[in-house]
């Protein structure tokens, strides 16, 4: 496990502290220690997480303009080229936290028979106006073609979804929400029987997200999950289809990173 030796604050505007007497403070001013539980960091405030919404709209808004991926062909690497989803066959596809580039516009092409999409974000009406938002007037670009889709602009706790689906996709999502046991309530709600779910984010043992929440806070991201909490809900919920570890370094300590397609049991 790596030691973490200093105070490191991100405020909602990117502006970081990086060691020092006002890293410390501000850090044990507004930490997310409050939030820690057995399964890490799972719930937190509405006020919380809207500060990691302002966190969220600013970092693609404001910073990052000139983007056009957020790591969506890195994962798609990752995926193996989703090439589990081959022999696949499904017509309704919906992907939560969708981004201002969306991970659908790649997986996609793995389902020709696609009937009905959806991509759901919070902040998806802001991100109609970055420059390179890949579903602009509810048509996105899939390789060479455009697709008609339904835009929701809501959390996924909040959305009430009526429709049901074949494929639900959740990559790089739960760091950025308030609700965690909900979110997975609401993947089995929406999700058919013998369904496909691809889900991929980083996971921690329980001693790093203490550790984490002790000595660091960063506005856009407040949740921190353990790799049991996660385990367990994948493992009984899903026939594994595919299954790979990453490992990387998140808010300066070792991370897992999941990547996952299972089939609803």
């Amino acid at each position: 496990m790596a030691k973490i030796e200093k105070y490191k604050y991100v405020d909602e505007n990117g502006t970081v502290w990086d060691g020092g007497v006002e890293a410390e403070r501000l850090v044990k001013l507004h930490g997310d220690k409050q939030y820690l539980n057995k399964y890490g960091v799972s719930n937190v405030s509405r006020e919380r997480w809207n500060t990691a919404q302002s966190y969220e709209r600013s970092e693609w808004m404001e910073r990052g303009t000139f983007l056009s991926d957020d790591r969506n062909l890195f994962h798609k690497e990752v995926f193996d080229g989703y090439d589990s989803l081959t022999d696949v066959d499904a017509k309704s596809f919906i992907e939560l936290g969708c981004g201002p580039f969306t991970n659908a516009r790649v997986i996609l092409e793995k389902f020709p028979n696609i009937e009905q999409i959806t991509l759901l974000d919070p902040l998806a009406n802001d991100y109609l106006n970055h420059a390179n938002c890949t579903y602009k007037k509810s048509r996105l670009n899939v390789g060479r073609s455009e697709i008609d889709v339904n835009l929701i602009a809501s959390s996924i706790e909040d959305s009430n979804i009526k429709d049901t689906f074949d494929v639900v996709v959740m990559i790089n999502v739960l760091e950025h929400c308030f609700d965690i046991p909900k979110i997975f309530d609401v993947v089995d709600e929406i999700l058919n029987k013998d369904g496909i779910f691809i889900y991929a984010d980083v996971q921690f043992d329980i001693e790093t997200i203490q550790k984490i929440t002790e000595f660091k806070y960063n506005a856009g991201h407040p949740i921190r999950l353990t790799e049991e909490y996660i385990g367990n809900i994948l493992d009984t919920k899903y026939t594994q289809l595919f299954s790979k570890t990453s490992y990387e370094e998140v808010a300066g300590m070792d991370a897992e990173e999941r990547y996952f397609i299972g089939r609803k049991r």
